[in-house]
Formats: C-alpha cells, structure tokens, sequence
C-alpha cells in the first residue's frame, strides 16, 4: 500500500473455502457425501485489521482472541486460497473458493469457536496440516458436520483396531505396509477405516 491511505473494506478480500462429496472416517464409521470447511489455524496476526474486517469492533483488554477475531483470521488470503486449492486438487478432492462479504459481524463465530462452544458429537476436526507430505507455508484444518452425509457404512475391521492389536500381541508393525494390506482388502470389497491415530481422516481419492 503506498503512502498512508487509510485501508479500506474493498482494499483486501478474504475467502471461505470448503470441499464437497468427501468420505470421511469418523467414530467407527465411513460417511459419504460430506462437506469439509478449510480454515487457517494459528494465524498470529490478522490480514486485515480487525477494526476493518468486523463490524463495530472493540478490542478487548482479555488475554486470547475473541470469537470474532478467530473467525476473521481463519479466512483465507487471496495467495493463500490459491496455494490451498492446488494442494486439494492434487489429493484428488472438489475445491469451492468463495468470497466473503466484510465486515464480519462482531457476534460472529469461526468454525473452531463454533466447535469448542458446541461440544456436539455430530462434528469434527481435521487437521491436515499434520501430514507427512503437508508443506504448505501455513496450518490448516477442516470442520465437518454428519448433518451434510449422503449415506454412512459401518467400519467392520480397521488400522485403528489393527495396529492396537499388534501392538498387545508385542508384534512389530510396519504401518506402510499394514496400510497397503488394508488398502488391498479395501479394494476387494471389506469395509475398512483405513486411517491412522496419527490421521485424523480418509478420503477414499485423497491419502492425507
């Protein structure tokens, strides 16, 4: 920004991010047709100035942020979105960027707020950004609802079982290889969570 303009609404947009149609392993069951919502996480300074981006904003003496300024840090930039969308698309997964109106209105509440206050059992949390192969230059995650799936099958056999198992019996275990035999009976017909405790999720297209 040159000279000192004072920023305006218009001056920066911000973006919501979601994908469609996903399968997500979650509580010992398989959901299809569900939609996963991408935020930032940890941002530790706003794009925008708050003042700016939330309606009749207050700054508050409080240690911590407020829900308001949660909300508004876990929109994506516009450089952001498209680095987000490109490593989306190459795990094989839908991509939906929209714009988001500011200022945000100052009782609004962000995706993790939303979750830590709902303490509801329907939702998760996905944190991609704990993957082995994740090197984008910020942290995202994904907030899912079972409200938004299609259709649900029970996971009959699964790592997360397996790899307790293994570990009782004192039995080495190779989790690559273990993950490609469960990927093989996947394939074959059996309904298995094919995650890790390390991961938080499966998509069938998309190995995180």
């Amino acid at each position: 920004m040159k000279g000192n303009r004072k920023m305006k609404n218009n001056d920066v947009k911000l973006y919501n991010i979601k994908s469609g149609d996903c399968t997500v392993a979650y509580g010992g069951r398989i959901y299809e047709g569900v939609t996963i919502k991408w935020f930032v996480y940890g941002r530790k300074e706003p794009v925008i100035p708050y003042e700016i981006g939330i309606q009749d904003y207050i700054e508050d003496a409080s240690e911590g942020l407020s829900y308001a300024q949660e909300a508004l840090n876990e929109l994506f930039a516009v450089e952001e979105a498209g680095i987000l969308q490109d490593y989306l698309i190459g795990k094989g997964m839908k991509c939906q960027i929209e714009e988001r109106e500011l200022p945000l209105p100052n009782n609004v509440c962000g995706y993790l707020g939303f979750y830590d206050a709902a303490g509801m059992h329907i939702e998760g949390l996905m944190e991609i950004y704990k993957g082995l192969d994740y090197a984008l230059p910020f942290k995202v995650m994904g907030f899912f609802s079972m409200d938004s799936s299609t259709s649900w099958k029970t996971c009959v056999y699964g790592s997360y079982f397996m790899e307790a198992f293994l570990e009782k019996m004192q039995i080495p275990c190779d989790k690559n290889r273990l993950m490609d035999i469960l990927k093989e009976l996947h394939d074959e017909g059996w309904k298995i969570d094919i995650s890790f405790p390390s991961d938080v999720f499966i998509h069938e297209t998309a190995n995180f």
